[in-house]
C-alpha cells in the first residue's frame, strides 16, 4: 500500500516538473483583496447634526416643562373652604359708625338669629385720633365646622380678637376688605364675562419661503459596501458639492395651549448639487458577488486608458409632509415672540435631473432622469428651526427662523453600495396669520 502511493506521488511529481503558472495581476489584486485588513472606523460627518437636533429637541422640552409647572401653581384665593373641600359664604358685619376725633367711643354689637353665642368676636379699631372703637362681630361658622383652610392678611390698624384659641388667627385690612370678591360672587360673575387667563382656542396658517443651502451624506451601505469602486470615495469628495437651493411651505398650526401647538403643512424642497468630474480610468471592474469583491482588470495597451470630463448641476425635486410641535414665548414689553419647531417629514421624490457617476462602475456617468425608479422614492426625516416673529397688524406675524432639514433614510436603494442622505439647511422667510375660534 505504501509502495502503491510512492509510486502515485513519483508519478504527479515527474508531470508536474517544469510547470510554471501563469498568474494575472488581477488575480493577485483579488487575492490581496481576500487577506484581513484593519479598518479605521470612520466617524459619520453627521454626528454633529444630530447633535444639533438634539440640542433643539432638549431646548424645547425645558421650556415646555416650564410652561406647565408654573401654570399648575394656581394663585391663592380668600376663601373659606370647610373639610367636605366646598367653598362656604362666610358673612362679615362691618360696624359703619366710626367714630370722629370729636365723639366718644361707642359700641354697637350685632347678632344674627339662630346662631351659637360662644364665638362673638370682639373687633377693635384705632382712629387716627386715638379713640378705640370694639364692634362685636358673631361667625356664622359653628364649632363643630371650623375653617381649615384660610389664607392671612396681615395690614395694618384692624385686629380680630377672641379667636385665639381657635387654632388659627386672621388679621386684614378694613380698605381691602371692601375690595375682596368673595366666591358666591365670582361664581355668579364667571358665566357674564371671561376671566383673563382663559385659553381661545386657534388656529393659524401661513406660507414660508426658505432660501437654503444643500448637501449629502454618503456612507458604506453595510453588507453591500464591498461594491464600492476603490476610486469613488475620492472623486464624490473632491468632485461633487453642494449648492443654493431653496423650498417653499403652506402650513397650517393648531393651538393646545397659548404657546404650545402642533404644525402640519405641504413643502416643494429643491435640493441642487454641483458635479465636475475630471478623471482618468485604467482598469475595468467585473464584480463577483459569490464572493462579495471586485476584480480590477488593466485596460489592454491598444485601448489605453478612458477620461472622464463633465461639469453640470444636479436637481432633486421632493413633495414633503412634515409634522412639529411647536412652542413660543414672547418677549416682554415687544410685538416680538420667539419660536422654535421640531418633528418628523415624510419625503416623496418626485424626480431628478442632471448626471452623476456610478459607484462601482466609474467609466460611465449615469443620468438621473432615467434612473429614477434605481432610487428610493419615499423616505422619512427630521426637521427643526428657531427664530424670531414680529406682530403685524390683523393677527399676522412675519418670522425669520434658521431651520434644517435632514433625511433619515437613504434615497439609494438597499442593494447599493452606498447610503446617501440629503440635507439642507437655511433661513424661513414666513408670514403666519392667525384665526380665532371661541
Amino acid at each position: 500500500m505504501s509502495n502503491k502511493h510512492d509510486i502515485f506521488d513519483d508519478l504527479i511529481k515527474s508531470q508536474l516538473e517544469g510547470f510554471e503558472a501563469n498568474v494575472s495581476m488581477a488575480d493577485w489584486d483579488a487575492i490581496e483583496a481576500q487577506l484581513p485588513v484593519t479598518k479605521r472606523n470612520k466617524v459619520a460627518a453627521y454626528w454633529w447634526v444630530t447633535g444639533l437636533v438634539l440640542l433643539v429637541v432638549g431646548s424645547l422640552a425645558t421650556i415646555v416643562w416650564k410652561n406647565f409647572n408654573q401654570s399648575s401653581q394656581v394663585p391663592n384665593e380668600v376663601a373659606v373652604i370647610d373639610d367636605a373641600q366646598t367653598i362656604k359664604e362666610e358673612s362679615v358685619v362691618k360696624n359703619n359708625n366710626i367714630p370722629t376725633p370729636t365723639e366718644a367711643p361707642t359700641e354697637k354689637t350685632v347678632n344674627e338669629p339662630n346662631q351659637p353665642e360662644n364665638l362673638n368676636t370682639e373687633i377693635t379699631t384705632t382712629t387716627s385720633s386715638g379713640v378705640d372703637t370694639k364692634t362685636s362681630v358673631q361667625s356664622t361658622t359653628g364649632p363643630d365646622k371650623l375653617p381649615t383652610n384660610i389664607v392671612d392678611i396681615k395690614p395694618k390698624g384692624f385686629h380680630i380678637k377672641g379667636v385665639e384659641n381657635l387654632g388659627f388667627s386672621t388679621e386684614f385690612n378694613m380698605v381691602a376688605l371692601s375690595n375682596v370678591v368673595y366666591p358666591a360672587d365670582q361664581l355668579a360673575e364667571a358665566g357674564n364675562k371671561e376671566t383673563p387667563n382663559t385659553f381661545v382656542p386657534k388656529w393659524e396658517v401661513g406660507i414660508t419661503l426658505s432660501p437654503t443651502w444643500a448637501n449629502k451624506l454618503i456612507s458604506p451601505n453595510g453588507g453591500n459596501a464591498w461594491r464600492i469602486n476603490k476610486d469613488y470615495t475620492n472623486i464624490s469628495k473632491t468632485m461633487e458639492s453642494g449648492s443654493t437651493s431653496y423650498q417653499f411651505e403652506a402650513r397650517v398650526n393648531r393651538y393646545l395651549k397659548e404657546n404650545i401647538y402642533l404644525n402640519a403643512g405641504l413643502n416643494y424642497n429643491q435640493i441642487v448639487e454641483k458635479v465636475n468630474y475630471d478623471y482618468t480610468v485604467t482598469e475595468f471592474v467585473t464584480e463577483r458577488p459569490d464572493f462579495k469583491d471586485l476584480i480590477y482588470t488593466k485596460f489592454h495597451p491598444q485601448i489605453g486608458s478612458i477620461d472622464v470630463k463633465y461639469s453640470g448641476t444636479n436637481t432633486y425635486q421632493y413633495f414633503e409632509l412634515p409634522v412639529r410641535i411647536g412652542y413660543i414665548q414672547p418677549i416682554p414689553q415687544t410685538k416680538a415672540k420667539i419660536r422654535v419647531e421640531t418633528g418628523l417629514r415624510y419625503m416623496f421624490l418626485a424626480d431628478m435631473s442632471g448626471k452623476r457617476t456610478d459607484v462601482t462602475h466609474i467609466v460611465s456617468l449615469n443620468d438621473l432622469s432615467t434612473s429614477l425608479n434605481d432610487y428610493s422614492r419615499h423616505n422619512l426625516g427630521a426637521t427643526a428651526n428657531a427664530g424670531i416673529y414680529w406682530g403685524l397688524k390683523n393677527n399676522t406675524d412675519f418670522g425669520v427662523t434658521a431651520n434644517y432639514n435632514y433625511a433619515l433614510t437613504s434615497i439609494r436603494k438597499r442593494d447599493e453600495g452606498i447610503t446617501e442622505k440629503p440635507f439642507n439647511f437655511g433661513l424661513n422667510f414666513s408670514i403666519q396669520h392667525k384665526i380665532l375660534i371661541k
